[in-house]
């Protein structure tokens, strides 16, 4: 009797979940934690189910969120991204300012082991953090597919390669899963910032997944971490590579010191949107910032010069 229930229960489980897998149902959000290497600031990000459109004449959903690569060391546009996606059978597309507005194979559950798709991502500019006109190729190499069973829901899950090729060799590759539902168990949007390495000291590194939810799954977490944890934040040290910033929190104006500056340094602040405030294309050994104006909360200060960037999280009393 035992077996005969338990029988009927795994396929009561089996043929709710293999009918058409949605990706992106109402309600679901995910959310991811990344350590930087510079800034001190480890940092939440969350893409988020926005609303079901229509674009020429098919149902998209569209989904936001503040960054498009694993690894970055800013925010990459001037405001929060939007990417737009869209599911024909178990593939799954997506589109926005990285792909230049063509649509490009976000997952392809469909795949069998062997099999592969391709994208090609535009660079973003590393410092101003705009879309460019060059594109560079990253290639998802299916090595096995399984099975998991998750909150009564039977997902498939691909063990793939990601294999990326920049405008200059060589060529790198990464191990991941993607399963459906969560998507890649190494941020959605699994892509390297083009032209920097690993070890660049410029750049945030992914940290966890550590949470997925929507209103018919529920919810999945992957760490006995909160889903809006920042876990192991640090404070902003004082000196890095030589520029001191202070006072912070501050209220009227923000001290900028170079122990050593070059005529080359520039910097742009912004608000936690990303939006820019203030830019300087040339700043001085001694710089002072009007804060006073603004509003009271979160910003960033990205500092330029030759021997590279820098970010500062900032408080506005």
């Amino acid at each position: 009797m035992k077996i005969l229930i338990l029988l009927l229960y795994a396929t009561a489980i089996i043929k709710t979940a293999h009918s058409q897998v949605v990706y992106c149902p109402s309600g679901a959000v995910w959310h991811y934690l990344f350590s930087p290497k510079v800034s001190g600031l480890q940092s939440n990000e969350e893409i988020r189910y926005v609303r079901d459109s229509i674009l020429d004449g098919e149902t998209v959903k569209v989904i936001k969120h503040t960054r498009f690569y694993v690894w970055e060391n800013w925010v990459q546009t001037s405001n929060i991204i939007l990417t737009v996606l869209k599911q024909t059978g178990d593939t799954i597309f997506m589109k926005n300012h990285g792909t230049q507005g063509n649509w490009q194979i976000l997952y392809n559950f469909a795949a069998l082991p062997g099999q592969s798709w391709r994208n090609s991502i535009c660079e973003i500019d590393p410092f101003w953090g705009v879309p460019q006109n060059v594109a560079n190729s990253y290639t998802v190499v299916v090595d096995s597919v399984k099975s998991v069973v998750v909150n009564n829901f039977l997902l498939k899950t691909l063990f793939v390669r990601y294999i990326s090729n920049y405008n200059f060799p060589p060529l790198v590759e990464h191990s991941a899963q993607i399963t459906e539902r969560f998507g890649c168990n190494l941020f959605m949007f699994f892509y390297h910032p083009p032209g920097h390495s690993e070890t660049h000291t410029q750049i945030d590194q992914f940290t966890n997944f550590l949470c997925y939810e929507d209103d018919t799954l529920g919810l999945k977490q992957f760490t006995n971490y909160a889903c809006n944890s920042n876990v192991g934040i640090v404070k902003n040290p004082e000196f890095i590579t030589g520029i001191k910033i202070y006072p912070n929190p501050v209220t009227d104006k923000l001290s900028v010191d170079f122990t050593t500056w070059t005529e080359t340094s520039k910097g742009i602040l912004v608000n936690c949107l990303g939006q820019i405030i203030y830019s300087f294309d040339k700043l001085n050994s001694q710089q002072e910032i009007e804060m006073k104006p603004l509003r009271t909360g979160i910003y960033y200060l990205k500092i330029q010069t030759d021997s590279g960037q820098n970010s500062f999280k900032i408080v506005k009393n």
